[in-house]
C-alpha cells in the first residue's frame, strides 16, 4: 500500500545583503524537498523565494562645497580685493567619505571708481625782472599739475601767479639822465 506524502519546504538558503552599505535586501530561496510531494500528495504551499530587508553601516558620503559667501571690496575706491568663503556642507563628508577638495577661502579683484586726487602745485617758474637795472618786479607762475585734481579731488589752493620785488645792479648815470630827459618829453 502506498502512502500519500505532501511536500514540505526545506530550509531557506540565505544570501548576502544586496548592498555593501546602507539599506538593501537579502534574497533567499527554498525548495519543496523535505520531503518532496509523492503519490498524489500536495505540493508545498507558499513561495519558494523571499526577500528580507537588511541595514548595514551608512555609506560613505563625500563632502561637497556650498556656495561662496562674498564680502565687500576691501577699498572704497580704486583697485582692491573681495574675500570669499565657503563651507564643506552640501553635503558634509560622513561615514569615512572624503572631505571637500580645494580651498575654503579665495580672493577676487575688485575695481571701483578711481580715488579722488587733490591737485598739487608744481614748481614756480623763474620769471624775469621787469627792469635791466635797479629795482623792479619779478613775475612768476605755477601750474596745478603735480598732480592735477581728478576724480572729484579738490583744486590747488592759492594763486597761480605771484610777484616779488627784484633788485639788479644800479643803473649807470647816463641811463638815469637819459631816463630823466625821456620823462620830460
Amino acid at each position: 500500500m502506498s502512502i500519500t506524502v505532501d511536500g514540505q519546504w526545506g530550509s531557506w538558503s540565505t544570501g548576502p545583503c544586496s548592498v555593501t552599505c546602507g539599506q538593501g535586501f537579502i534574497y533567499r530561496n527554498r525548495t519543496c524537498d523535505s520531503p518532496p510531494a509523492s503519490k498524489n500528495g500536495t505540493e508545498c504551499i507558499g513561495s519558494s523565494a523571499d526577500a528580507l530587508s537588511c541595514t548595514l553601516a551608512g555609506c560613505p558620503v563625500d563632502g561637497q562645497w556650498g556656495s561662496w559667501s562674498i564680502g565687500p571690496c576691501s577699498v572704497t575706491c580704486g583697485q582692491g580685493l573681495i574675500n570669499r568663503n565657503r563651507t564643506c556642507d552640501s553635503p558634509p563628508a560622513s561615514n569615512n567619505g572624503t572631505y571637500c577638495i580645494g580651498s575654503s577661502t579665495d580672493s577676487l579683484s575688485c575695481n571701483l571708481a578711481g580715488c579722488p586726487v587733490d591737485g598739487q602745485w608744481g614748481s614756480w617758474s623763474t620769471g624775469h625782472c621787469s627792469v635791466t637795472c635797479g629795482h623792479g618786479i619779478r613775475y612768476r607762475n605755477r601750474s596745478c599739475d603735480s598732480p592735477p585734481a581728478s576724480n572729484n579731488g579738490t583744486d590747488c589752493i592759492g594763486c597761480s601767479i605771484d610777484s616779488l620785488s627784484c633788485t639788479l645792479a644800479r643803473c649807470p648815470k647816463s641811463y638815469r639822465k637819459y631816463g630823466k630827459k625821456a620823462g620830460k618829453l
